[in-house]
């Protein structure tokens, strides 16, 4: 999986401000906008090819219950997203799940896929 970082940190947007959480940032954008934050998401040279054991093992060493998917716009990995969060919820302590959306993509797999989960799994969406 292309990933430009995975971290540790304090939750500063939204309703889970403040909480600690693990962050994985996903590599790449389909949108170019001039206000874009973390641009760095699009830059090749970022990039870590991440095996999905190896992200749940880091998520796993956070030791946190709350984890935000970003990038970039990790929609664009498909159901490789599903495999990964369904390995992160078996393996870790993670029982809350914000994915970060730029709202161009269909959400209709990821509205179906978190129904019939046990966890918390939220979209947030700053549609454009």
């Amino acid at each position: 999986m292309k990933i430009i970082e995975i971290f540790k940190s304090i939750q500063g947007e939204g309703t889970r401000s403040g909480f600690v959480t693990s962050f994985i940032r996903f590599y790449g954008c389909n949108l170019k906008c001039s206000w874009c934050d973390t641009r760095y998401s699009n830059d090749k040279k970022q990039i870590h090819e991440v095996s999905p054991e190896s992200i749940t093992e880091q998520i796993r060493l956070h030791n946190t219950n709350h984890l935000c998917i970003t990038g970039g716009e990790p929609l664009l990995i498909g159901s490789e997203l599903f495999d990964l969060i369904d390995l992160i919820l078996k393996k870790s302590a993670i029982d809350d799940i914000a994915i970060e959306t730029n709202g161009s993509i269909d959400i209709a797999d990821v509205c179906e896929f978190r129904k019939n989960k046990d966890k918390k799994i939220s979209l947030i969406m700053d549609y454009k």
